[in-house]
């Protein structure tokens, strides 16, 4: 039995051996067939363009959509554009609108100045320009013809119509000593601008002027009024409440420095009394050095007022008592070897007589000075006319 097994498995391997060499054989004939060769190269030739086509087919559909895309993003792109300039347009045309009003109220004593408009100006390198009115002529290059007070004007205007525009869900203003390139006329109209556009806003404004600070003071009596009085590390610096140089001059009486006291109200009601002068159109002395003391301020503004009040108005009483009182200008800032030094309640009589000056010179509604107009003592704000009698309101007109 295994020795027919042996002979049909050597018979098999005999057949495999030969039928391996007939297929090598075979093989070998076929690579040598150039026909083949060529039938080879050709179907992997045909695989490998179908692949490529169907990879251009894949790339087409992606470029119609890559383009339809770049489509919808340039009409995306395009829309942003122009909304945005008509975002910006909007917003330079109504912030131009304000920067009009605004310079306007500060500018409102400066002669030949009209008509201020924003220009915008892509083509030049200034391309926002204030035109202006300059005499009735039109004047594009503004900043030519403008003061340095003016053009701050300018640039508060600016700044202010910007915070208008863009503050409008956070109304809150920084101000830091923004008057001290200001004519100090114009002071009273930056105060008026803060009262009359931006009593909806929080203002925080710093300033070191103490004549500004006073005015500040008499037209927003309700801020909150702080002064810094010295930096201290490591607390930083630090504040008290301001009570303005009427507070200090009493807190100098209270302290028991009487002399001290006088000798600061008397530069104040002097400070004071030039500026009642000048907007009552009060007549003075002539004075080659334009330096006017106390006295003839004061006998100029009694007359004045005795003139077009009558001597029985409260305010003519208090400036004819206050002169009555003037000595002690002379008596706190010279030395004249008194048996007896000054009072704080001499002092306190001068303070009581110029507070109630001070109600009767300045509007109790918005705080600013009295102006002679039209034959009566006026607010510029059209709310008050001082009369022979008391501050009443003024009787509007059928026209209004």
């Amino acid at each position: 039995m295994c020795g027919k097994f042996r002979a049909l498995s050597d018979e098999y391997e005999g057949k495999r051996e030969a039928a391996v060499g007939a297929l090598r054989k075979e093989e070998q004939n076929l690579k040598e067939d150039a026909s083949r060769r060529s039938l080879v190269e050709d179907q992997m030739f045909l695989d490998s363009t179908l692949r490529q086509l169907d990879q251009v087919r894949l790339l087409g559909v992606e470029l119609k959509q890559s383009k339809r895309t770049q489509r919808a993003l340039r009409c995306l792109v395009k829309d942003y554009s122009d909304a945005c300039r008509r975002d910006v347009a909007t917003s330079f045309e109504a912030i131009s609108k304000q920067v009009g009003t605004y310079f306007a109220i500060l500018e409102s004593q400066a002669e030949g100045l009209e008509s201020p408009v924003l220009r915008l100006r892509e083509e030049q390198d200034r391309s926002v320009t204030l035109e202006i009115k300059f005499h009735g002529k039109t004047a594009e290059h503004s900043y030519a013809y403008l003061s340095e007070s003016q053009l701050n004007s300018f640039g508060l205007a600016v700044f202010l119509a910007s915070v208008r525009q863009f503050n409008q869900s956070f109304k809150f203003i920084v101000l830091d000593d923004v008057i001290n390139s200001f004519d100090i006329h114009k002071r009273p109209r930056v105060i008026e601008l803060l009262g009359s556009e931006f009593g909806d806003y929080q203002v925080l404004l710093l300033t070191h002027d103490t004549i500004w600070q006073e005015q500040l003071t008499r037209a927003f009596p309700t801020w909150i009024h702080k002064r810094f009085y010295r930096f201290q590390y490591p607390q930083g610096p630090l504040t008290s409440d301001n009570p303005g140089r009427l507070g200090e001059i009493k807190e100098e009486v209270g302290a028991g420095r009487p002399d001290v006291a006088g000798m600061m109200l008397g530069a104040h009601i002097e400070r004071r009394l030039q500026d009642i002068a000048q907007s009552f159109e009060v007549m003075v002395k002539y004075n080659k050095q334009n330096l006017y003391t106390l006295e003839p301020l004061l006998d100029g503004v009694r007359v004045r007022v005795q003139k077009k009040l009558g001597p029985e108005h409260p305010l003519f009483e208090a400036v004819d008592s206050l002169q009555t009182n003037s000595s002690f200008r002379n008596f706190c800032c010279h030395w004249k070897g008194p048996a007896t030094e000054i009072t704080a309640q001499e002092i306190e009589t001068v303070i009581e007589l110029w507070e109630t000056v001070e109600d009767h010179v300045n509007c109790p509604k918005c705080g600013r000075l009295l102006e002679y107009q039209n034959d009566g003592f006026r607010c510029a704000c059209g709310s008050f006319v001082l009369s022979k009698l008391s501050l009443v309101p003024e009787t509007p007109s059928e026209d209004e």
